[in-house]
């Protein structure tokens, strides 16, 4: 028989019951606080324990009082490695890794997936996701934060009707914003949004204005008929990690310092604070480690920088912009950047929070460039058009739970 060994408390042991009386059958929410289960604890003297099998799984059974409840030996594992379940599968089998442009190309096995092996349907009929293919994508973005679909259907070009949405709803609900749960990047003049226009737009995060910033963003190339515009993204965690190696002082400044964000344009007007970089290392476990960079959405630096002790000093606000400096050099740093051209039906997917995106200027082709390459323009159609969404953390990480035990055959404890 398996075993685990280690001690709990009763109240703690009472209070993960995990029978009917204690897990609602239907809603499978508990039915006691954990106060509740305490005091039934202290107030009972006949507490028996005795290990067995329940329809032939070991574990565990607690007799409280009148009441008996069967703890399985994983449920005794969780309680005794402080883990809820998934999280050892997520956060330690699908440890982030960090990469240069080199790492990626070499390790990233499953940087591409064809659409094909993702759809399980017929041609032309929504997206049936086959379950082992969506898992092998989600788990090349979990780990290496950047993944590409190649062959996602083109021809459907709504908000309410396209292969966008239907990959993304694959994985779950959309994060709503006010660019709506899809939204265009096209080349518009008198734009309200860099992203929208044809200039160089930098290495940034995207939505650092709001509190909780999507984690997750998916953006379809449906027109790519310019010159230019390559996309390329840098894992920042790897960029941090160099400059803390380097430097720890300026990486220790970014820590403790904050950089207000806002967007106050076309009637919406949204701001947060973000420290630059997490207080947690990196390189250890952690869903919600994230990196806060987007100068162009950079609010006037109203916070004062302060040093180690707290204090606010003239050399600390010159360390804080030294340490700006020196994390955007390493941002820009030629081996952590790997570009490619986005051609049409790719969608790329990315942590938002962790790889930052951008993308090179690009114009129009002349006359000569549209002979030469037989490229089909359509009147009043953009040349340069991507269609965009945004998945919360807790989506893509529930759907990664749930699809390694249905395609494993286990519980991802």
């Amino acid at each position: 028989m398996d075993r685990v060994e280690g001690a709990l408390t009763l109240a703690r042991l009472r209070d993960a019951c995990p029978c009917p009386r204690c897990i609602h059958p239907s809603t499978r929410q508990k039915t006691h606080t954990s106060g509740e289960a305490a005091r039934e604890v202290a107030s009972l003297t006949d507490v028996a324990a005795r290990v067995g099998q329940q329809e032939g799984v070991a574990g565990l059974f607690m007799q409280w009082g009148e009441h008996e409840g069967f703890y399985p030996i994983g449920l005794i594992r969780r309680l005794l490695s402080g883990r809820v379940r998934g999280t050892s599968y997520i956060e330690n089998t699908l440890q982030r890794k960090l990469w240069d442009r080199d790492t990626l190309v070499r390790d990233a096995k499953s940087f591409y997936t064809e659409y094909n092996d993702l759809h399980a349907g017929k041609p032309g009929e929504k997206l049936e996701a086959r379950p082992e293919a969506l898992l092998r994508l989600l788990e090349q973005l979990q780990v290496y934060g950047l993944a590409v679909v190649r062959g996602l259907p083109t021809n459907k070009t709504g908000n309410k009707d396209c292969a966008l949405r239907e990959l993304a709803e694959s994985v779950g609900l959309l994060r709503n914003t006010f660019y709506g749960e899809t939204w265009d990047v096209r080349n518009v003049p008198n734009s309200k949004n860099v992203a929208y226009t044809n200039l160089n737009l930098g290495l940034h995060v995207d939505l650092l204005y709001f509190a909780l910033p999507p984690r997750f963003q998916l953006l379809h190339a449906l027109r790519n008929r310019v010159v230019g515009g390559e996309s390329y993204f840098v894992d920042s965690f790897a960029a941090a990690q160099q400059l803390k190696a380097e430097r720890p002082d300026l990486y220790a400044s970014l820590q403790r310092n904050i950089i207000e964000y806002e967007y106050d344009n076309d009637g919406h007007y949204l701001s947060y604070q973000h420290a630059v970089l997490p207080p947690r290392d990196l390189t250890a476990p952690g869903l919600h480690s994230a990196i806060n960079w987007s100068p162009p959405f950079q609010a006037p630096a109203v916070q004062r920088p302060v040093d180690a002790s707290g204090a606010v000093t003239m050399q600390a606000e010159a360390e804080f912009y030294e340490a700006c400096d020196a994390f955007q050099a390493a941002l820009d740093d030629p081996k952590f950047r790997h570009e490619f051209l986005l051609r049409e039906g790719e969608c790329v997917l990315f942590d938002n929070q962790r790889v930052l995106h951008a993308r090179t200027a690009f114009r129009d082709k002349t006359e000569e460039e549209i002979m030469r390459d037989g490229t089909i323009l359509v009147p009043g159609e953009s040349t340069r058009w991507l269609k965009g969404c945004y998945l919360d953390g807790s989506t893509v990480w529930d759907k990664l739970a749930v699809l390694n035990e249905q395609v494993r055959g286990k519980q991802s404890i």
